[in-house]
């Protein structure tokens, strides 16, 4: 009775579900750093642009560098601020297709999660790094040449090579948020997968993206439960061992470098989730 009342609950059309995962998955994505870099650059750069401009350095060095430690400060509160939510989104993303729809989601039910995965403070401490490295790059960089002010292209030069500097920088945050989304993702699958089928009655698979991004890691990885699937004339494989697929791919020779070390995220930027075979 038990096995009939779990297979009612897991008999979802798999096709539509991840589709919906990948498109809402995106845009929670896009969203976290269209967030931040609206702030970063709309908000931040133009305070900081306008107090080198009117050399606020040379004029009261001690207000300028309070200031730009108070920016600092500011932009670090709103990037903890807009991973915590990221982080309660992905938890919900994976809560939809038992719940049918996104606005079905109990809030409860995401809160439950979260306490259960404890892994949200490391994607915050990342963010915070990155945060941290942005200003501290660009305090290294340009103070001296702020103060000194002997550059004929001042300020121009400057406030570019801090732009520069911020590019570089939202650019390594969005490594971050796409391979960490990818951890709370699994993390948050493989507990409901756990509780939901702890005998592994189900069978599991890696579903990747076939485009011209998919990494020979992910490709391998589907490879590998395909053919394990087929020889044991199954649909999938167990989870336990999908789980050991994955880390194998991962520390392989060649591959050992683009491993960031966390569970179930053979390389950075991956896109890949577990699924429920059907």
């Amino acid at each position: 009775m038990m096995n009939e009342l779990i297979l009612k609950s897991f008999r979802y059309n798999n096709d539509y579900w991840k589709g919906r995962e990948q498109g809402i998955r995106f845009k929670l994505e896009k969203d976290f750093l269209n967030k931040l870099q609206f702030h970063l650059y709309d908000d931040v750069f133009p305070i900081i642009k306008r107090m080198i401009t009117n050399r606020m350095a040379t004029n009261a060095p001690d207000q300028f560098k309070l200031r730009y430690s108070e920016i600092r400060s500011e932009f670090i509160d709103k990037v903890v601020e807009l991973s915590q939510a990221h982080f309660r989104d992905i938890l919900k993303l994976s809560l939809v297709e038992r719940y049918g729809a996104w606005h079905k989601v109990p809030p409860r039910v995401v809160t439950e999660l979260m306490s259960k995965l404890v892994i949200q403070s490391n994607f915050v401490a990342k963010a915070k790094h990155y945060a941290r490295i942005i200003f501290s790059r660009a305090r290294a960089d340009f103070f001296p040449s702020i103060e000194k002010i002997q550059d004929p292209e001042f300020p121009d030069n400057v406030i570019t090579g801090i732009a520069d500097i911020f590019s570089a920088g939202m650019g390594r945050m969005s490594q971050m948020v796409y391979t960490h989304s990818t951890y709370f993702l699994n993390s948050a699958y493989e507990l409901q997968f756990q509780t939901r089928d702890p005998t592994e009655l189900f069978r599991y698979e890696w579903l990747t993206r076939p485009d011209a991004r998919r990494t020979p890691q992910c490709a391998m990885i589907e490879r590998m439960i395909e053919e394990e699937a087929k020889q044991n004339k199954e649909k999938g494989v167990k989870l336990s061992r999908l789980k050991k697929i994955v880390h194998q791919v991962a520390n392989m020779e060649g591959f050992k470098k683009a491993n960031p070390g966390i569970n179930l995220v053979p390389h950075y930027n991956c896109r890949s989730s577990i699924a429920r075979m059907v």
